[in-house]
């Protein structure tokens, strides 16, 4: 068994097979993983590309285990939970395609959560431009509670597998918040939480992801099916003051991001429709 399963879900991705978070993988001090990449059914040149990396890295990193699997295109929630569903490592981690980590990641994780009684260990991360500039930093005190709840990301996260299998944890088939969802799930089943006080990831500000666009479209701004399906499969309740403070940031979050495209009228419109829904 390896030590870490790492996840890498890949849409589009031609451009950061050679750039991106693949290639940071590849410079890790600690290699002893199991690597599993999947092509959610890719329109460009993700797979070609994707099988002729695989094929000359393989015979370099003989250390990593390889794992690539090409399906038809189902999202980045089911891409996720089927990499779940491959993982067989001890510990879970989860990348992005088009994101940075340094090269001490793994290695500084594992020696964080190993021979301790951890199920998430949660670590900080900072936003940097495509060409690199730090924009900002994000470090969680050890003892900080709001952290779980103001960083929901999968990524600069560890997960002990056993917890997650065990537990049913998936990622809700949703396009907006299917992390959220995940991660409350996760904290609801375990006190064995604990914060690292460590920057190794690197969220770039990619300004064509889903994050940059999609996020910022009307039909994704209303957050109501992730809370109720959060409120039905946990034991959080809205009185919980962590939970109230995510559901109010959210829905803010929401309402600026839709905002900037819109004038009085269409704000007015759009956001009267959801608010009396």
């Amino acid at each position: 068994m390896k030590a870490v399963s790492v996840i890498i879900p890949m849409y589009n991705a031609e451009k950061w097979i050679f750039t991106g978070v693949l290639q940071d993988v590849y410079k890790q001090t600690y290699q002893d993983i199991e690597l599993i990449i999947i092509n959610d059914g890719s329109k460009d040149n993700t797979k070609k590309y994707l099988e002729q990396e695989i094929e000359q890295k393989k015979k370099l990193h003989t250390k990593i285990k390889h794992v690539v699997v090409h399906k038809e295109n189902s999202g980045i929630a089911n891409t996720r939970n089927f990499g779940i569903e491959l993982a067989t490592g001890k510990y879970l981690l989860f990348l992005d395609q088009d994101d940075r980590i340094k090269q001490d990641y793994i290695e500084k994780y594992l020696s964080e959560i190993n021979g301790k009684n951890i199920d998430i260990l949660i670590g900080g991360y900072q936003t940097i431009s495509e060409k690199g500039k730090i924009l900002k930093q994000f470090i969680f005190e050890k003892d900080n509670e709001w952290a779980k709840y103001q960083f929901t990301a999968p990524w600069g996260k560890i997960y002990r597998t056993e917890f997650i299998k065990n537990n049913h944890i998936t990622f809700l088939n949703h396009s907006i918040g299917e992390d959220t969802y995940f991660n409350c799930l996760a904290y609801s089943k375990t006190q064995n939480i604990e914060i690292f006080e460590y920057i190794g990831y690197s969220w770039v500000q990619n300004l064509k992801s889903f994050s940059h666009t999609k996020q910022k479209e009307i039909k994704n701004a209303d957050k109501r099916p992730v809370f109720d399906a959060i409120l039905k499969d946990t034991n959080i309740t809205i009185s919980e003051p962590y939970y109230r403070y995510y559901f109010i940031r959210e829905i803010t979050h929401g309402i600026l991001s839709t905002l900037r495209k819109q004038n009085y009228n269409e704000a007015l419109k759009n956001w009267g429709g959801i608010a009396s829904g």
